[in-house]
């Protein structure tokens, strides 16, 4: 089968799971190639694999819409500070797609050029396109062309997004398209979705994958009475609730003082979060890395004894699927306290394989901490991992949906030209 996936900023090292897949199912013998806007000023990504191409253009995911942009006649002062300083802080007005309220830096025509010049040449079975919020800018593209097309789900594009009515208004259209099929990483996305009233009678789950065999289990690194290592791999985004955790072990540390636990926190700029852990008088007990690569953290993994990650929902509604460093931890044997939080319930069950806690709960988060204070290795948990999120599995699932997708849309495609076939022969009298 030929696939074309459509992957936003491909280059960037978060994208390695989607990668993973693609090159599983090239293992498979499944012919799939890969096109990304790209952007220089951001991620200098220039494709070394001629089965990779990249548009010069970059889809932004709905930093602002037409009508929250001040106009002359009502805000001239707003108006003129805004066109003296848009080229510093991005794109200018030009380069706004008004009626999807996307912006495309290189402009529609470029993008479209690029997408139609390429599947035109390739020829593909189906276009799969990763995250939702390019899904508008792609079907513009692809207007007039009858191929069935996958967008999948993946967080922030089904959670925080939805906030803004001219999102939702463009891909509840988008999943009108009858070319168009739904997939999420996990359920809790389809639900946000729907609770928009944004529905697809044509949707499906694909996990993410782990790769096992890079994520192997290690003895516990500590004696009995040693210090319990916690952990956390994250970036510093608000919905990773680095803050929250700082709370609950500050109140952890006044409730048992005698218990000797220390805290590293991975990823994302520490210089953000060092003031609430000097704040919290925590400085002895916390580590902050800072950004790391994916050895790095499998490192932090192996010396740990407990990770934790306890996701919450901030203002903004931005919310996870199911966080990949979760998965790591578990294909690590490691117990994980985390809170119920969109997609997380559905891979982690209080009490059998961690600690599941109410979002923002501090008693119950005290008492979860406290319970996994005690170093131990839960094998359960790679078990989970190989049944539902390896690699293997992930790349059966896809090419199980691929093939769904083509062959469905093959199905339904022909029912409206048989019956206008039909309808017509009966007017010409023919039959």
């Amino acid at each position: 089968m030929k696939t074309l996936a459509c992957v936003h900023n491909f280059g960037v090292p978060a994208r390695r799971f989607i990668r993973n897949g693609i090159v599983d199912l090239r293992a498979a013998g499944h012919d799939v190639r890969v096109i990304t806007d790209h952007d220089r000023r951001e991620h200098d990504h220039t494709p070394t694999d001629s089965r990779e191409a990249a548009i010069p253009v970059v889809v932004y995911p709905w930093r602002d819409t037409p009508s929250s942009r001040p106009r002359l006649l009502r805000h001239p002062i707003r108006w003129l500070s805004e066109r003296l300083t848009t080229n510093r802080t991005g794109p200018n007005t030009s380069t706004l797609t008004r009626r999807t309220n996307y912006y495309l830096h290189g402009g529609q025509q470029r993008f479209t050029e690029g997408l139609r010049s390429y599947i035109s040449e390739f020829k593909p079975d189906v276009v799969h396109v990763h995250f939702g919020f390019t899904l508008p800018a792609i079907l513009r593209g692809l207007r007039g062309l009858e191929i069935p097309i996958l967008v999948t789900w993946r967080g922030v594009d089904a959670s925080a997004f939805l906030r803004r009515p001219a999102y939702v208004k463009a891909v509840a259209a988008a999943l009108r398209d009858r070319r168009v099929y739904s997939s999420a990483v996990s359920q809790s996305l389809h639900d946000s979705l729907s609770s928009y009233g944004i529905m697809s009678n044509r949707r499906s789950l694909l996990p993410t994958s782990i790769d096992l065999d890079y994520y192997q289990p290690k003895a516990l690194p500590n004696g009995a009475g040693s210090t319990t290592k916690f952990l956390q791999i994250s970036s510093d985004t608000p919905k990773k609730g680095i803050v929250t955790t700082l709370r609950a072990f500050s109140k952890y540390h006044s409730a048992y003082p005698n218990q000797d636990w220390h805290l590293t926190v991975a990823g994302g700029e520490v210089e953000r979060i060092r003031p609430k852990v000097v704040e919290l008088g925590l400085s002895d007990r916390v580590t902050l890395v800072g950004k790391v690569t994916p050895a790095a953290a499998r490192e932090l993994l192996h010396s740990a004894d407990c990770f934790v990650h306890h996701s919450i929902t901030p203002p903004d509604g931005d919310m996870e699927g199911i966080p990949n460093a979760i998965l790591e931890a578990m294909a690590m044997e490691l117990p994980v306290l985390v809170s119920d939080h969109s997609g997380i319930p559905e891979v982690v069950t209080n009490g059998v394989n961690g600690r599941v806690v109410p979002q923002a709960d501090m008693a119950a988060y005290l008492e979860a901490i406290h319970s996994l204070h005690q170093p131990g290795r839960y094998p359960q948990n790679r078990e989970i991992i190989k049944a539902r999120f390896s690699r293997e599995v992930h790349a059966a699932t896809l090419a199980n949906i691929y093939a769904h997708v083509r062959d469905d849309y093959a199905r339904r495609g022909k029912v409206p030209q048989i019956r206008c076939k039909n309808l017509l022969d009966g007017l010409l009298g023919r039959g």
